[in-house]
This record gives structure tokens, sequence and C-alpha cells, in this order.
């Protein structure tokens, strides 16, 4: 086993699988987009959802990554245990509808034996019982019965309760007896332990869970897979922890020149308790500053809302931990350049360091006469703490309320958040990361859509007779559907839109023999055909009319269109720092997420609202250009959304106000601003 530095080790993997001819994706933001199902990127194959769905068509069927992810629903574990973060790397290899079990399997033997150079003596294997296929497959690589461990249902085979589904394969590192007496029936029991790490994970998505747990076979087969970055590196580098490794040293290095006390590694073994205390709060702030920094620098800023209350919150108890450790002053904002340098990213350290030291300033402020109050409050009620105290503590000194249980705990006092009803109802949902899926239900009959059988004319045309080009319950391609159940069609031509970039989809009826039947939904497959989603008897072999709501239209254009004027104003307003997190637009008002370090005042609001409303009324054209990815960006165009959302780089659609802004814009906009009515916050 060779000693590799964490930087060698990511580049190994993304080469190894270009080389099986991969495709790389670059890693994505923090912040999902376009996605409201997660509160944060928390997994490799997350951002490449719409692939496995076949929302999108990917740009190869095998893919690979290293995707940077955040969790904190487990956060009182950071810094405890030897392999909890918040902010982590996911290595990720992907087939979607190519390789399958055996495949994934030897190219995972081969990374981590050949690459890695890993004597696979070392390595364990689970598999889920049934899966003969990958019992087979791993004893053909030389594993015995000994070393392949069988798994249930709980422990083998990977389902979120809806969506792609499988049996999984994990593989396990052994780091030898000293670092625990026991065998490898700390796997087979499941018992947390620090030797037999677990360093891969393979799932083999062979079904779909129609959310009754209802399990049919997928028409394309996909492997999806997950190797712990940093639990690698540890290994390689024969570090006792994740956090004792060349991504976390020099982060803690740096933070001891501030501070009389020092880490130190071989307490893993020794494990004497103060020195376990002081290796615990250096280890929660060189975690929390990664995932600060990179949550920063993708946009979100610290806030007592949503997102930002989570970074926020991981801000203070970082400074807290600092205190822990003698640290009385900012210094979390010394860290930013370092993190830049144990992580292959670029970021922008003048203006992250700046908003981490506006908020430890803030903190500052209050955090002694806070704790103060604590104190007092316990001796006065004998080590009893009332749900009002705990709440003023948030509300006025600015104290997560994990914070303040975190601080009664190591007091040995317990404090039940469930006291805080109030609270909780009002800040409970922002301060922890959703448990969900992410993943959307596959519906089986669209996989027999093989290409692009279907034209959007909606621009320009608002009524079309036209024929069906696909007819579909859930399961089946059909001729005619029952009335009863959802049902899926493609029209030869369609003028409806489809959801997308933050638009709402068309509303409007489809008209057969007499019959006028409802779109309910509209989405695009990953051909770019529109699906309709409707209830009703539809005969295939039959023309149909469609007939578009153009009061619904219009209303969808002026609130698509302001978006743009409202993106336009804001900048003018606030700068370049504005970007577009998200945007939601319906026929009834449109929303518009974007970062900036501080509330705006009323002034700045109101300026931002008199502008929007004077580039109204204006009365000003717009056009469209198609243009190429590089004409685009000499035109200075805002990309609004991620290229790939649009597909095609050599074929963008570009909406001009002119001397307003261009925009990259493949959604509705009105022809003319005379339709548009005043905005209003």
């Amino acid at each position: 086993m060779e000693k590799l530095s964490a930087n060698k080790i990511r580049q190994l993997w993304i080469d190894f699988f270009r080389e099986k001819n991969h495709f790389f994706i670059e890693s994505k933001p923090l912040v999902p987009q376009n996605d409201d199902s997660l509160l944060w990127i928390n997994s490799g194959v997350a951002t490449l959802k719409d692939y496995f769905t076949g929302k999108k068509i990917p740009p190869s069927k095998r893919l690979v990554n290293s995707q940077k992810a955040l969790r904190t629903n487990d956060i009182e574990n950071v810094g405890l245990t030897s392999r909890h973060h918040t902010l982590f790397e996911m290595l990720g290899n992907f087939s979607i509808g190519d390789y399958f079990k055996t495949e994934a399997i030897d190219y995972a033997y081969e990374f981590l034996t050949k690459k890695l150079k890993l004597d696979p003596k070392n390595l364990f294997i689970t598999y889920y019982d049934g899966d003969d296929i990958t019992f087979e497959k791993w004893k053909s690589l030389g594993f015995s019965n000994e070393k392949l461990i069988k798994g249930s249902r709980k422990t083998n085979f990977w389902d979120l309760g809806q969506g792609p589904c499988g049996p999984c394969s994990e593989i396990y590192f052994d780091r030898g007896p000293k670092f625990d007496s026991r065998g490898s029936e700390l796997i087979k029991n499941e018992i947390e332990n620090d030797r037999f790490i677990e360093i891969w994970n393979i799932v083999f998505s062979e079904f779909n869970n129609d959310g009754q747990q209802n399990y049919t076979p997928l028409k394309s087969k996909n492997i999806d897979t997950g190797a712990g970055f940093e639990r690698i590196v540890s290994i390689l580098q024969d570090g006792p922890t994740n956090y004792d490794t060349d991504l976390f040293l020099p982060i803690i290095a740096e933070i001891e020149k501030n501070t009389v006390f020092r880490y130190k590694i071989e307490n893993y073994f020794l494990k004497e308790p103060r020195q376990t205390r002081i290796n615990k709060s250096f280890r929660i702030i060189a975690d929390h500053i990664r995932a600060i920094t990179l949550a920063i620098n993708d946009g979100v800023q610290p806030s007592n809302l949503h997102r930002g209350y989570i970074i926020r919150r991981l801000i203070r108890r970082a400074y807290w931990n600092g205190k822990e450790l003698g640290i009385s002053h900012p210094f979390l904002y010394k860290l930013v350049e370092i993190v830049g340098k144990t992580l292959d990213y670029r970021f922008d350290i003048p203006t992250i360091s700046k908003i981490i030291l506006n908020e430890e300033e803030n903190f500052a402020k209050t955090l002694e006469i806070g704790y103060n109050l604590l104190e007092s409050q316990l001796k006065i009620n004998k080590n009893q703490i009332k749900p009002v105290t705990v709440f003023k503590l948030f509300e006025t000194y600015g104290f997560p309320v994990e914070l303040t249980k975190e601080i009664l705990a190591e007091k040995n006092i317990d404090f039940d958040l469930s006291q805080l009803v109030e609270f909780q109802e009002k800040h409970s949902q922002i301060s922890r990361a959703k448990k969900t899926t992410g993943m959307q239900k596959v519906i089986n009959s669209l996989t027999q859509i093989k290409a692009k059988i279907s034209d959007f004319i909606g621009y320009h045309t608002h009524h079309i007779e036209t024929k069906i080009s696909f007819l579909a319950n859930k399961d089946e391609e059909v001729a005619e559907t029952n009335g009863e159940n959802l049902s899926y069609v493609i029209f030869e031509k369609t003028p409806f839109y489809a959801t997308a970039g933050g638009q709402k989809h068309d509303q409007g009826w489809i008209i057969q023999n007499n019959s006028t039947i409802e779109i309910l939904d509209v989405f695009k497959d990953k051909f770019l055909n529109n699906i309709h989603v409707f209830k009703g008897k539809i005969v295939k072999n039959q023309p149909v009319f469609l007939k578009l709501d153009t009061k619904n239209r219009l209303n969808l254009e002026r609130n698509h269109s302001g978006t743009h004027l409202l993106f336009a104003s804001l900048r003018q307003e606030f700068g370049s720092e504005i970007k577009q997190l998200g945007s939601d637009n319906n026929e009834d008002r449109l929303t518009f997420d974007f970062p900036l370090n501080r509330k705006p005042s009323d002034q700045e609001i109101k300026s931002v609202e008199n502008r929007i409303n004077s580039y109204i009324n204006q009365k000003i054209k717009r056009k469209y250009l198609v243009t190429n990815l590089e004409e685009a960006q000499k035109l200075n165009a805002i990309m609004t959304l991620e290229e790939s959302e649009y597909m095609d780089p050599n074929s963008l659609r570009l909406v001009i106000f002119d001397k307003i802004t261009t925009d990259l814009c493949g959604e509705l906009i009105l022809k003319t601003q005379n339709y548009l009515k005043n905005l209003q916050f």
C-alpha cells in the first residue's frame, strides 16, 4: 500500500474511470439546482438523478464524479467519532443502462488492488442474500466464503421507499487488531467499530418501487457507486481517523497558531480524557470551516432562515469550540485560505473571509452575556433550565438551541428540545436537512420511448389539430386509455409548454370525439419530448385537437418576463455578486432566490421595485436569438441556469431586452412589455 496525497487519490479515481470510457462530471454546487426535494446536495448521485429517472439524456451511459456533499442531521457526532463530517466528498462511478454487476465488481477490485495497491487479504465483502451473481463474481476473484458476508434486506438492499432500488455489495477494509481485537462479526452484527471500514458501496439498481412496496424490474438497469473519499485517504495515509490526513491536518495546524493547546494524533490510542476533549474541538472547527467555506462559495449567506440558518449554526458552533480552546477573538475567517489549499476547488477567499468575520464579530458581542445568563439561570434553578431561557438565548443572544443543548450536555444536564413547541414550529424544519429520497418514481412505460418524436410549437401557436405519437399508462404503451388512471401522451406537435427553468407548465385541454379532457401536468423526457399527463379516455389512432388556456399562458409569460427584469434590477442595485439560486414562476406570482451578505434596506427594496417598473414603462420590445455558447458569452449573456438544462451548447436561445439585459432563456416571454403590469413586492 502506497501513501498518497488526497489530491492524488482523487485524480487516480477520475483517470481510472476515464480509461474505462466514463465521462467526467464536475462537482456541482452544494445548493441543489431546480430541485426542491433536497436542502443540500447530500450524495454523489443527487446531481445525476435526472439521468437515472430518464428526465435528461446523460452525456454518456458511463459517468464518473467526485461530488462534494453536505449533511447536518447527525452533527452531534462530528468531532466525536472517527468518520462523521458535515462536508464530505463521494467518489462515484455510474452506469445508466450500460454495464452491470460483473463489470462494476471488476472495476472496484481493479482500482483498489491495482491502482491503490490495497492487499486483497484485507478486503471483506457483503452481498445480498439471494444475489447469486454477485456472490459468484466475488468468489471468482479469489474471495473465500469467510470473506463474503451474507446480508439481509435491511443491510444490503438499497430502497428509499419509492423509485429505483436494488441489492448492494459493500467493500470493507480491515485495519487490523490494533483498532479492535474482535473479527468479522463486527460486520455481520453491524457493530460500530474502527477496524473494518466500509470504503465502497455498489448499488445494483434493477427494480422500481412504486411507493406501495410493489416491485417491478427496471427495463434499464443501472449502477450507482459511492466510495468514501475521506475514508480511503485515511487508510492510504495510515491516519487513525479521517481527521489525521492532509485534508484536515493543515487546517488544524492553522488553528493551533491561535491557541496554546495542541492536537495529538496518538491520543486516539491513549484516550486521555482531557486531550480527547481538546482533539474534539479541533476536529469540529476543522470540519465546520470546510462546510462553511464551500457553502458560502456556492451562494449561501448566513441568516436565520433555511440553509443560511445551518451555516450560521456551523459558524457559531465552530466559534464556541474555539472558545473551548482559549481563543477569545475572531479566527475562523483566517482559515479560509488554508481550506482552499486542501481542497481542489476555486474560492473567492476575500469575500468568504469577510462574511465569516462579520458573523464572528456579531456572535462575539453577545456570546459572553448569553453564556453568563445561562450560568446564572443554572445556579438559580439548581442546574435546571427553563425553556424560556433557551429561547431567549437564541432570540436575543444568537445561541442556536442545538448549541445550548450541547453546552448543557457537557455539564451533564439534559434538555428536551420538544419543550420548545413554539420554537420548533418556527425553526426545527430549517435547522436540519430534510430526509428525502430526492428520486422520482420511474414510469416504466416511458422507457419504451427511444427518440424525439414530438415538436413544441407553443411559442407562436396556441391551438392545433395533431396526431398522437405515443400513448401509455404507467406500465405499458396502449392503444386506448381506460379513463380511470393517470395516463401519458406525446403528440406529434404540441403548444403546451413543459415545466422547466423554474416556470410552471401550460394548462389547457385535449379534445377528441366531442370529449374534452383537462391537461394535468406537462414534463419533458430525456429526449425533450413533452409528456402530457391526463385522466380520461383517448384513442391513439384518432386525431386530437389541442387548445391552450391563453389567459393562463399570458399570466405565465408576465411572471416569467418579470423574473428577467427583477434579476437585471437586482444586479444594478447590488452588483455582480447577485446570482440566481432558484426561481419559481406560475400564473399567480414569481419568486427569485439570490444570495446577499446582509438584509436589504427598505430603501434598496423600493429602489429595485421602482427600477423594474421604469423598465416596464419604457415598453421595450424583446427579441430572441438562437446562437452557440461562445457567441452568447461574447454578448455577455447571463447564464441564469445550468447550460445542461438546454442540452445543446451549440443551440442556445437568448432573450434580449434592449439596453436592459440579455439572458439565456428557453421559457415563455411576453412579445412586448405592453402586456406587462407593474411589479410589486
